[in-house]
């Protein structure tokens, strides 16, 4: 699936956005951003759009929205939907969306932000992306205790800009919350709302890496 053709302003004036000069992001109607209907799937892209120019109107507009709840709405996503949401963060090209391009980019979230002892390579490959997550043994499909107990030490140690980036892989390799929770992330944070999460990770400067696994993601 190709994704370097449609143009996403269009869509992100529907609910009042508009890109400025050097990749600005601008509430440009106020009605719309606070009362246009908002399609399920287009959520990911406005709640982004809003949390960069104000994560407080972003949460009022969107009170509920945890970041689980956004990363779950990304198999619904379209082509014009991936494009906007790479545009309000200065991704012009999104390029091709496929299993070869999410796993470059999933393999430079881990090794940039240092979360190789998260993830482990997965053989054979599912759907052509060769990570898991770790703390399971993937021959009996079990959890493998002690592997586990250091997998969840070392996640509660990290500050929660990669707790973040951990938990977004997780929801995207799964998107079985409990499940997640059960394996994973049991008694961890991960509970953040969407608005609070796309603010910390934008003053992390992780923001864009993010939103373009999510966009480049086309299923695990």
């Amino acid at each position: 699936m190709l994704a370097t053709v449609q143009k996403p302003e269009s869509l992100l004036n529907e609910f009042g956005v508009e890109m400025g000069p050097g990749g600005l992001v601008v509430l440009s109607d106020m009605d719309k951003a606070e009362h246009a209907y908002i399609y399920h799937s287009r959520i990911p892209v406005a709640l982004t759009a809003f949390a960069i120019v104000s994560p407080a109107f972003a949460k009022g507009r969107f009170p509920k929205t945890r970041l689980v709840d956004l990363i779950a709405k990304a198999p619904s996503m379209d082509a014009m939907e991936k494009l906007a949401l790479a545009a309000v963060v200065g991704v012009d090209n999104l390029g091709a969306i496929d299993a070869t391009r999410f796993t470059a980019q999933l393999r430079h979230i881990i090794d940039h932000y240092g979360l190789g002892k998260f993830f482990m390579p997965g053989r054979p490959a599912c759907h052509g992306i060769d990570v898991r997550p770790g703390g399971i043994d993937y021959h009996t499909d079990q959890t493998d205790p002690p592997a586990m107990a250091a997998w969840r030490k070392a996640y509660k140690d990290e500050p929660p800009v990669r707790q973040m980036l951990i938990a977004t892989i997780l929801w995207l390799y799964n998107s079985d919350e409990k499940l997640i929770k059960k394996f994973w992330l049991h008694r961890l944070p991960c509970g953040w709302h969407a608005a609070d999460a796309v603010n910390t990770l934008k003053h992390n400067d992780a923001l864009r890496d993010w939103a373009q696994l999510i966009a480049l993601y086309s299923g695990w």
